[in-house]
């Protein structure tokens, strides 16, 4: 978004399609933080937020018992869970934790066809 800081780019996207956009979020919510407190209604112009991010069983990659996303920035994924959270009949929030992802995994072929739209 020609040298906008991202956190702006989000919220200003959200504002411009309320309802139309979903947050995915693979890494610190930095950015997804500060949209939060950039625009308050942030939150609720947003059609969900998927965060991966987190561990359930305190099985982590960034030290023993913290995943790297949470860990990095804990302020960041405590407003927006606030945030989100904080939204009456709001957008849905998915945390999926870090165990599932160590069990769920994609072969770069099928990213290639499903970013691609099918087969190379």
């Amino acid at each position: 978004a020609g040298g906008e800081p991202a956190a702006v780019a989000i919220a200003r996207i959200a504002a411009e399609r309320p309802g139309q956009v979903s947050v995915l979020a693979l890494g610190p919510l930095t950015n997804v933080a500060l949209a939060c407190r950039l625009d308050p209604l942030f939150p609720s112009r947003c059609a969900g937020l998927v965060v991966m991010g987190g561990c359930s069983s305190a099985r982590g990659n960034a030290s023993l018992t913290a995943e790297f996303n949470f860990w990095s920035d804990p302020e960041a994924a405590h407003v927006c869970l606030e945030a989100f959270g904080g939204v009456q009949g709001g957008p849905k929030v998915t945390i999926v934790p870090w165990e599932a992802c160590l069990e769920s995994s994609i072969r770069w072929r099928e990213y290639d066809e499903y970013a691609g739209g099918g087969p190379p």
